[in-house]
């Protein structure tokens, strides 16, 4: 089972022989980056298939949408910081926001895992190339910013694609190829990251599906798995909690 690690500035997700596949999907606001510790996986990005062994990683720039499909089955941790400090420009290093998993990384007698991690983080964020493409099309940037900030909040398509001046199947191509990911998509996405959060926060099971914007609760469920990889009662017992620990940010992970 995934563990999920939370510290105050840096997330991350440990997966052990893991063989499910993760479909499409970004991380908004973080960079990601992963590291494949042993198998094999498939990196889908942009069009292009990158097969991952054991030893190589990779970088993901915020909203960069991508998919990691095990060969077989693979070991790696996937780690999430947030944008400014990935990039060196906050307060806190990268180097420190790291070593606050390293208490949690301990516990489980992984710590190791967390220092080679360390060695080549500041590598694989460093320079200006990787820098996330911000959408072009203004109405893409308003809807992509309601989707992302109110993902519980109801909308239709059809009037925003009046409201652009747009057929509502140009706003859904025209969103796919800024953002690489559906409207509809990006919006899941994002309610079961508020999700994930509640989760974490101690709201009951029960109440969590209608708090993220599911009106059902076996939808719920199934979108929860689908995206996660876990069930939702299973994803609250999988994360580890740093002391005195602050959210990166609400649904961007």
């Amino acid at each position: 089972m995934p563990i999920y690690y939370r510290a105050r500035h840096a997330e991350l997700v440990y997966l052990a022989r893991h063989a499910r596949a993760y479909p499409p999907h970004s991380h908004v606001s973080v960079y990601t980056a992963g590291f494949v510790l042993d198998g094999a996986m498939e990196l889908q990005c942009d069009g292009e298939n990158r097969l991952l062994r054991a030893g190589e990683c990779f970088a993901m720039p915020p909203y960069m949408a991508h998919a990691i499909a095990p060969r077989d089955w693979v070991e790696m941790v996937t780690l999430c910081v947030p944008a400014d400090i990935a990039l060196g420009r906050a307060n806190i290093s990268l180097a420190d926001a790291i070593r606050g998993l390293f208490p949690l990384l301990a516990a489980d007698g992984v710590k190791d895992m967390g220092e080679r991690i360390l060695r080549q983080a500041g590598r694989l964020f460093s320079g200006d190339a990787q820098c996330p493409r911000p959408p072009c099309c203004a109405y893409v940037v308003r809807l992509r910013h309601l989707l992302e900030r109110q993902p519980d909040a109801t909308f239709a398509m059809r009037q925003w694609a009046k409201a652009a001046g747009v057929s509502q199947d140009q706003l859904i191509r025209r969103f796919k190829r800024e953002v690489g990911l559906t409207p509809h998509q990006f919006l899941l996405q994002n309610r079961i990251r508020k999700a994930q959060r509640l989760i974490e926060r101690g709201m009951p099971i029960a109440d969590v599906a209608q708090a993220a914007g599911f009106y059902d609760q076996s939808h719920f469920d199934k979108r929860f798995r689908y995206l996660v990889g876990l069930a939702p009662r299973e994803y609250r017992q999988a994360v580890r909690f740093a002391p005195a620990r602050q959210s990166i940010n609400t649904g961007q992970a």
